[in-house]
């Protein structure tokens, strides 16, 4: 099942679970869980899902990609922040046809930047290094915003952005936010499970450092068909919305004890961040549990 939505206008998606969904506690003051993150325009949450200690976790790895890579594009598409009026008069830096320019945040040709990862080494095989991924870029550019800089500067139009790549810091942060992602889509689909069987719990709580072992982006030839494209004209109206779905999926992976292949059923979620603005965003997948 795929959920695309919009970033105003949030709802719960189930009953409060009155649980923690990451270290299971009850009986303690609870917040909501977005899943997808408020700072992305995430409209979607679990009521009462997460406890103090646990939420602070998660904060924490989100505001390292919300305040970093994420940080201008944020600003650009009005998405919401708790610092709305700093982030509306930041002002950026960048070089347009050799000469340096700064420029407002309504102004500044944010890109919105992709890591490719590797394939998710227990979905689709390969070494699993932990603390390590290596990865490269994908980058899209906002069309209203260059096309009034062309109306200034002319063409060709040359920019050169200081934001190229993620700091592995960000790079792992991005990665756990991906897996509590996939993690809180599993919950709302299937409701909470046994957390002894989540296979991202220790990334995402940050107790595990194996980071492309259980996500990765999705082969070409493999994504799945159901997520099709933006409709036409959201690439031009830079409409930002986000499309994740669970599915079952029966397949021979790698047991990352023993290195042996075995044929297992597991729910995956499939992810994809900001496909309306970047046409041909890529998919991101996160095993996460055996299935029923």
């Amino acid at each position: 099942m795929s959920n695309h939505f919009h970033p105003r206008g949030q709802r719960p998606v189930c009953s409060p679970i009155n649980q923690c969904i990451y270290c299971g506690i009850t009986g303690v003051p609870l917040s909501d869980e977005h899943i997808v993150p408020y700072g992305l325009g995430g409209s979607l949450y679990l009521p009462k899902a997460s406890c103090k200690d646990c939420s602070a976790i998660t904060s924490a790895f989100e505001g390292k990609v919300l305040g970093g890579p994420f940080k201008a594009i944020r600003g650009l598409l009005d998405m919401p922040s708790r610092k709305m009026a700093q982030q509306r008069a930041m002002k950026y830096s960048l070089v347009i046809n050799g000469k340096t320019v700064e420029l407002s945040a309504s102004d500044y040709p944010a890109p919105l930047l992709y890591p490719i990862l590797p394939p998710a080494t227990f979905l689709h095989g390969g070494v699993t290094q932990d603390d390590q991924v290596n990865v490269e870029y994908e980058i899209f550019y906002p069309l209203r915003v260059t096309k009034k800089l062309i109306d200034i500067y002319g063409e060709p139009l040359h920019i050169s952005h200081p934001i190229s790549s993620f700091s592995d810091e960000q790079i792992r942060a991005f990665i756990r936010m991906l897996a509590k992602i996939g993690y809180c889509s599993l919950v709302q689909k299937h409701g909470l499970r046994s957390l002894d069987s989540i296979f991202v719990l220790d990334l995402i709580l940050g107790r595990s450092k194996q980071y492309n072992l259980y996500v990765g982006t999705v082969p070409p030839k493999l994504a799945p068909l159901s997520f099709g494209q933006p409709a036409t004209g959201l690439r031009e109206n830079e409409q930002i919305s986000h499309r994740f779905a669970v599915r079952t999926l029966l397949t021979r992976v790698i047991d990352p004890q023993t290195g042996h292949q075995q044929e297992r059923k597991l729910y995956c979620a499939y992810i994809r961040l900001g496909e309306g603005y970047a046409f041909g965003a890529p998919i991101y997948e996160v095993a996460l549990a055996p299935a029923k």
